[in-house]
């Protein structure tokens, strides 16, 4: 993928800094984070509504220390 939009770039940034620890999660940022997991750039466990532990993959990573 060539570039990510900002929020889903900035999302990411989130959930690598954040990554295997649960964390309340804004609705808008869910949608995103939803959005990252079917790229194949997160794994995300919803635990709770708004709350949800986001863990980066190879391919997350890949992307991040590309930029």
């Amino acid at each position: 993928m060539s570039n990510l939009e900002i929020n889903l770039y900035n999302s990411l940034i989130f959930a690598n800094e954040n990554e295997g620890l649960l964390r309340a999660v804004k609705s808008e940022r869910m949608n995103d984070f939803r959005e990252l997991e079917r790229l194949g750039y997160i794994e995300l466990d919803q635990k709770a509504t708004g709350m949800a532990i986001v863990y980066v993959t190879e391919l997350g990573s890949e992307y991040l220390e590309n930029q």
